[in-house]
């Protein structure tokens, strides 16, 4: 299924913004901020509200998860429509020295028994450490 179809499926527009962020998402294979996607190639002709709105519908409608940096930048991913469970329900590997950030696909977070009353909206799970580019660097140096 076509970036199209997915959000059709998911009962919002495919307008080409959502198409191409959806897209965009789609090709990376780690998650990306969205001054990042601003410098994308095939994004240059929306501004950064549109892609915001965009990036937020995606969210809404499960079709991207977004995960907190230790940097407190947003970084977003898309979200396969056709896994189950919740959007983004793994961990994240967070580079403290370049800030570069991975999906953890195979490692789900695990569930959380919550006091009665209490509703999780959203769960994150981000360890840190050198990723193997920086790694290599330091014993260069």
């Amino acid at each position: 299924m076509d970036e199209a179809e997915n959000l059709r499926q998911a009962g919002v527009r495919a307008t080409a913004c959502r198409v191409a962020v959806l897209k965009e998402l789609s090709d990376r294979e780690a998650p990306v901020a969205h001054r990042d996607l601003e410098c994308a190639q095939s994004l240059q002709e929306f501004d950064r509200v549109t892609l915001y709105r965009a990036l937020s519908t995606l969210e809404e409608k499960g079709l991207a998860h977004r995960i907190l940096g230790s940097d407190g930048t947003w970084r977003y991913c898309a979200h396969d429509p056709n896994q189950t469970g919740c959007p983004g329900n793994h961990g994240h590997m967070e580079c403290s020295v370049c800030g570069e950030m991975i999906c953890l696909i195979n490692q789900p977070i695990p569930n959380l028994e919550i006091p009665e009353g209490w509703a999780i909206a959203g769960k994150q799970l981000l360890a840190y450490g050198t990723c193997p580019k920086c790694s290599d660097r330091k014993e260069r140096i």
